[in-house]
């Protein structure tokens, strides 16, 4: 996200030409400063094109999460020398609460995507049960001789093993009692 126009298309320009403090400091996972665009050699046409937009300065501070850099906190100043100590220590504070807030996010994203594979896996395991169940009665074998035979029918039709046994359990309900 940014906070106006001007900062979104500085960030768009460092994708588009592929190199930036934005960029430099997603890959180093470091801060990356450049204190006067003007005086700036790294990143190729990025400074003279941030300086058109009339930028001087660029305070880039990554967002650690897990040892790696998910995002960039990016300040943009219009003139040179423009970040104080104070600016830099308060760009780390803020860069800490996003990153709190995007581990959170990430914490609740992945207990929602386990919560959906278990949800599924006991499903698919009641589902594959049944399965068995109908195929011991039908063929009169054990449970892993019916395993097999499920197993062998989702390979040759190459349909995941829970399909193949979702298809014989409603096969089976669909059929008229007698």
């Amino acid at each position: 996200g940014s906070s106006d126009s001007l900062a979104t298309q500085l960030d768009e320009l460092q994708y588009e030409h592929h190199t930036g403090p934005c960029l430099e400091a997603l890959k180093i996972g470091e801060v990356v400063e450049a204190v006067d665009l003007a005086e700036e050699t790294r990143w190729g046409v990025y400074p003279a094109v941030a300086m058109s937009y009339g930028i001087r300065s660029v305070l880039s501070t990554p967002l650690i999460v897990s040892d790696q850099s998910v995002g960039v906190l990016n300040l943009y100043a219009r003139t040179a020398l423009a970040f104080s100590d104070v600016d830099r220590q308060l760009a780390l504070l803020l860069a800490g609460q996003a990153t709190i807030a995007i581990t959170a996010a990430l914490r609740n994203y992945d207990e929602i995507t386990l919560s959906d594979h278990l949800r599924t896996a006991l499903s698919s395991r009641s589902v594959i049960d049944q399965a068995i169940g109908i195929l011991m009665s039908q063929q009169r074998c054990g449970p892993e001789e019916a395993f097999a035979l499920l197993r062998a029918a989702s390979q040759q039709r190459n349909i995941k093993l829970r399909e193949v046994a979702a298809n014989l359990v409603a096969m089976v309900q669909r059929r008229p009692h007698s």
